[in-house]
């Protein structure tokens, strides 16, 4: 007589699903859109969220991680979460701040003059990264060196 795997933990699957649940909706993404860009059928991604389906495909799994940003792990077991963008500030404002930063730092590494709007978000920068902005004193030099008269 065969005998069948054993059937995931319901417990498990649920809470695995409400990950996959809580990942999507900080993409802000439905349940169709993820189905689509997934290649996979809206009761699939359903199934995944209600926990219904027994174990979610290793490949799927895979490219599931990867589009919600996240690790496989995570997905299973609801460890070693990576940072998620606050869903206050959407991704897009975040990209955009970003490259905002990314083009004073090319500015400032190539000399060339800022806006009076890079300079206040060069402070914001700063005060983010709580930095003095003041440039730093030389160090002076202890004894044992004669100056030049």
């Amino acid at each position: 007589m065969t005998e069948k795997a054993p059937r995931n933990d319901p417990g498990k699957n649920l809470e695995q699903g409400r990950r996959v649940a809580a990942l999507r909706n900080r993409l802000r993404k439905t349940q169709e859109e993820m189905a689509f860009d997934l290649h996979v059928s809206t009761r699939t991604v359903a199934n995944w969220e209600s926990g219904d389906s027994r174990r979610i495909r290793h490949k799927a799994l895979l490219a599931l991680a990867d589009y919600l940003q996240t690790t496989p792990e995570y997905i299973e077991t609801g460890r070693h979460a990576p940072p998620i963008p606050d869903p206050g500030e959407p991704v897009d404002e975040l990209l955009d701040r970003f490259s905002r930063q990314q083009e004073i730092l090319r500015r400032v590494a190539a000399r060339e003059l800022l806006t009076a709007e890079q300079l206040v978000l060069i402070e914001q920068l700063l005060d983010e990264l709580d930095v003095d902005p003041r440039p730093r004193e030389a160090p002076t030099q202890r004894g044992g060196e004669e100056q030049a008269a």
